[in-house]
């Protein structure tokens, strides 16, 4: 038989177990998270508020990556610490991300840390929230991720912006240093985009190598950078920005 929630919610209850069903048009929301009680609660939450459905929970990353591929999900709220013994949250996310997993993932955390902000975001995350949200609030940070928006939690979007600012910042800076570099150097950075060795420069302009890798370490010293990989990223980020 059918019990039905007010209308936004209709559970099917066979052999005293329930089976939620997602209501029309309704967000369906999955939730991984490995404290049982706010898992419990976070469903309950969900699932019986006006136009969003929670059928789908997870205790693990793994559980959650087998679980949610091919289903029919719209936004899951993924914890970051998970149990110790698998993946954890960004993992996670990183996975669903690669499987072409069609939801969005809204991050709901304790940490405000930015290493932690920008691996959830690099690994697909499209919203973070803290866990201190407000349950009125959580509901319409989710109803806008679904719409296309990217909620964040005040302090996390002030992070957000510092870091580019920031980010802008030193490239302004490393743009000057770009400008004040020898006309030998210039060209041996040209070979260094290039993935030229430091061998084959040496080579195609008739100079040693030892004096190539002297320019090359001239040129990370006016860049600061560390290595040429770093050095490749920071000049190929200066020419997105010029284009």
């Amino acid at each position: 038989m059918y019990d039905s929630d007010q209308s936004t919610s209709v559970r099917l209850i066979v052999k005293g177990r329930h089976i939620w069903r997602r209501p029309e048009m309704s967000i369906e929301v999955a939730v991984v998270e490995d404290n049982d009680q706010l898992r419990n609660w976070l469903q309950t939450l969900v699932h019986g508020s006006p136009g969003f459905a929670c059928r789908y929970t997870f205790s693990s990353a793994e559980k959650a990556v087998k679980g949610l591929i091919g289903v029919d999900v719209d936004v899951v709220l993924m914890d970051l610490s998970l149990k110790p013994g698998g993946g954890d949250g960004i993992w996670c996310a990183r996975q669903l991300k690669n499987q072409k997993f069609r939801g969005e993932v809204l991050v709901l955390s304790i940490f405000d840390d930015e290493e932690k902000i920008f691996e959830a975001l690099k690994a697909g995350a499209k919203g973070y929230l803290l866990k201190n949200t407000e349950p009125a609030d959580l509901l319409e940070n989710i109803r806008d991720i679904h719409r296309g928006g990217s909620p964040m939690t005040a302090t996390i979007a002030r992070r957000v912006v510092n870091h580019f600012q920031k980010m802008t910042a030193d490239l302004d800076t490393q743009q000057l240093s770009i400008s004040k570099l020898s006309k030998r150097e210039s060209a041996l950075l040209h070979y260094i985009m290039q993935g030229w060795k430091y061998s084959e420069i040496a080579s195609e302009l008739n100079i040693t190598e030892s004096t190539v890798k002297g320019h090359a370490r001239r040129i990370f010293e006016k860049l600061e950078v560390d290595s040429r990989s770093h050095l490749m990223s920071v000049v190929a980020r200066q020419k997105s920005l010029q284009e």
